[in-house]
């Protein structure tokens, strides 16, 4: 699958412009971002900016930073990107992050946790 190719000039542009700090983010052929570190910070409080402090599932109030930053699609590396209103190479606007709440007022299960039907594992924060 060309699409999920790295396209080296993309990238390199992106990199040029300042808009990918960290040498391991990159965009496909196909336009899809994939990003890491500062770059993935960045737009994990781009995301939460534009979520208000509420889940973006259950419409919860999640105050500061609270919450996890989740891929509607992702069980595949292919999928997994991280677009947020993205234009793709094909003209169209690809979203896969969205803000979701981390745990419940009760201590049960959080919307995230839900979806994958198992308790995650904290990661660094």
């Amino acid at each position: 699958m060309l699409a999920n190719r790295r396209d080296h000039q993309a990238t390199f542009l992106a990199r040029k412009s300042k808009k990918f700090e960290d040498s391991r983010s990159y965009i496909t052929n196909a336009g899809h971002e994939y990003l890491f570190g500062i770059d993935l910070k960045r737009r994990r409080a781009q995301v939460f900016r534009d979520a208000n402090n509420t889940c973006q599932i259950c419409g919860k109030h999640l105050p500061g930073w609270h919450g996890d930053l989740e891929h509607i699609e992702g069980k595949i590396k292919q999928k997994r990107c991280s677009c947020y209103n993205t234009v793709l190479a094909d003209g169209t606007i690809h979203t896969n992050l969205r803000r979701s709440c981390k745990m419940t007022d009760q201590g049960g299960l959080s919307c995230h946790a839900l979806k994958h039907g198992r308790v995650l594992k904290s990661g660094k924060r």
